[in-house]
C-alpha cells in the first residue's frame, strides 16, 4: 500500500498509533460473529475488561430477522410475533423490531418485545410474504 493510500485509510478509520484495523470478508452475520469473539479474545488477552466495573447496555432498533443460510429463510431473532417497527411497515424483511435486549457486563439478561404483533394483515405478511415458516 503506498503512503497516500495508507494514510487516507488511517484518516477514514480515525486510526491511530498502537490501532488496529482489521477487515472481515463474507456474509455479515459470520463476519460480525467471528469479528466479535477475536474482539472478545483480544480484550482478555490484553487485560482491558475490569471484572470489577457494573456495565449496562441497552440494545434497541434490533432487526425482527436475519437469514439463515442452510435452511435458505428468515429467522424471527425474538420471536415471529414481535411487531415491527411501523416505519419500517414496508420492507418486513430488513424491518426492525419494537423490542430491547439489556445487557449485563457483555452478558444478555432480558429479551423484551414492547408490543405483540396484533394486526392479521401484518402476521400473515410476515409469515407468507417474508417466508418465515420454511416451504412456504
Amino acid at each position: 500500500m503506498d503512503p497516500a493510500t495508507k494514510e487516507d485509510l488511517l484518516r477514514r478509520c480515525s486510526a491511530g498509533p498502537n490501532d488496529l484495523i482489521l477487515f472481515a470478508v463474507g456474509h455479515h452475520a459470520s463476519v460480525n460473529k467471528t469479528l466479535d469473539r477475536l474482539r472478545i479474545y483480544v480484550a482478555h488477552e490484553l487485560g482491558l475488561i475490569d471484572h470489577g466495573r457494573h456495565s449496562i447496555l441497552w440494545i434497541t432498533d434490533f432487526p425482527m430477522f436475519e437469514w439463515n443460510d442452510s435452511e435458505q429463510r428468515l429467522e424471527a431473532l425474538h420471536h415471529p410475533f414481535t411487531a415491527p417497527n411501523p416505519e419500517d411497515i414496508n420492507d418486513l424483511a430488513s424491518a426492525r423490531a419494537l423490542a430491547y435486549d439489556m445487557v449485563y457486563n457483555g452478558v444478555e439478561v432480558i429479551d423484551i418485545s414492547i408490543f405483540r404483533l396484533m394486526s392479521v394483515q401484518i402476521t400473515q405478511n410476515i409469515i407468507f410474504d417474508v417466508r418465515l415458516v420454511g416451504g412456504v
